[in-house]
């Protein structure tokens, strides 16, 4: 072997060194770093088979970790309050002002003390569930849960408007009849932001799924290697297309369109509306409707312009005599105290949910206005 043919097999081998050298500066450096990665995994494999079989169609389910841990999968989707018969059914679905109802146990006693006519009591609440993930869900509830509600409460907040604009607009897919067919998860996000959770379904089945910490590792990095490539594509082709994936959606923008909304994004989200009440309203075992709309602290400032989303529901209901607007922006507006001091019911440093002692006023004027109807 000459000199020449020498240099380029030591050029070769201290390029092939090199490639081996920095792969296990990387491999060592995730094999003690991964763990940070992996501490919010779902705990078991029928828990995480349950998020992965039902995701794709509602883009996401409950992630506490009170939910990550459970042995009882359903409870990532809903919850029975009270469960004795299927005579008498009430199911409340919304975002995360319903699921609320489970974050204290005096909330439930209150609804098994107020609706002791229903046998049933159902609580879907789901943290950013707005219309179209309503809709997506109640399919799923009816067709394999078999959930058939006489009574229908159903939270519409201020934030629907952002979420179905920004969050979801490009991820729901319709079927030929241009009903909801799923509102989809997109997979390896260029935005990661709320309850896209694609990456931790993917860390939890690494976890769970391999035999040791090198095997996890591996499928680590295969899995950090397959993100960087998509994201790459994603970016490059969302250069031509803005409209194919998730938006960057931070907390700001979907606050925003409560301070501006144009045309054509009010005749959108009334269609999201629209189209979640004619699905509703075509179920004849349902007896009535409620629909609840609840304003934030900021709309209740004096002088405000902001856009209120009871409006837009209004107009919406004017054709479904099946369906009940409760109001609270009209109810806060004939009665400021209702709850009190205005000021005080709010949860700590949360200027949209209220706190224990005025939920527990805003349950009761539901399940007032439910027994009003004596249905």
């Amino acid at each position: 072997m000459n000199s020449s043919s020498k240099k380029h097999l030591f050029k070769y081998f201290a390029i092939f060194a090199s490639i081996i050298f920095s792969y296990l500066i990387i491999f060592f450096y995730f094999f003690f770093y991964l763990e940070k990665d992996f501490k919010d995994n779902f705990k078991n494999k029928s828990t995480l088979a349950f998020y992965k079989k039902y995701s794709p169609f509602v883009n996401h389910l409950r992630y506490k970790e009170v939910y990550r841990s459970k042995l009882i999968e359903q409870e990532l989707l809903f919850n029975f309050i009270k469960d004795t018969a299927s005579d008498k059914v009430i199911l409340f679905q919304g975002d995360s002002w319903i699921e609320q109802i489970n974050e204290i146990t005096s909330n439930k006693q209150y609804l098994l003390d107020n609706l002791k006519s229903f046998t049933k009591i159902i609580n879907g609440g789901v943290a950013s569930y707005s219309p179209s993930l309503i809709n997506a869900q109640y399919k799923i509830l009816e067709q394999d849960f078999k959930i058939r509600p006489d009574i229908l409460v159903i939270y519409i907040d201020q934030t629907d408007m952002g979420d179905e604009l920004c969050r979801y607009k490009n991820l729901i897919n319709l079927n030929n009849k241009g009903r909801i067919a799923s509102v989809k998860m997109e997979t390896f996000p260029l935005y990661t932001e709320v309850f896209n959770l694609h990456e931790k379904i993917s860390f939890s089945d690494i976890d769970i799924n391999s035999s040791n910490k090198i095997v996890k590792t591996q499928k680590y990095i295969n899995y950090k290697i397959l993100k960087s490539f998509f994201k790459i594509k994603k970016k490059f082709q969302s250069k031509f297309n803005k409209n194919i994936y998730y938006q960057k959606c931070h907390w700001p923008i979907i606050e925003g369109y409560k301070k501006d909304i144009n045309k054509e994004e009010i005749e959108y989200f009334e269609t999201t509306l629209n189209r979640l009440f004619n699905f509703l309203s075509e179920k004849k075992y349902i007896k009535k409707i409620f629909i609840v709309t609840h304003p934030h602290k900021s709309q209740l400032e004096k002088n405000n312009k902001l856009i209120n989303v009871s409006n837009f529901v209004d107009k919406t209901l004017k054709n479904f005599k099946k369906i009940e607007h409760i109001n609270f922006s009209d109810i806060l507006k004939k009665d400021r105290n209702f709850y009190g001091d205005i000021e005080l019911i709010w949860k700590k440093n949360d200027d949209i949910h209220l706190n224990n002692k005025s939920f527990k006023i805003f349950l009761r004027k539901i399940t007032e206005t439910i027994e009003k109807f004596n249905i």
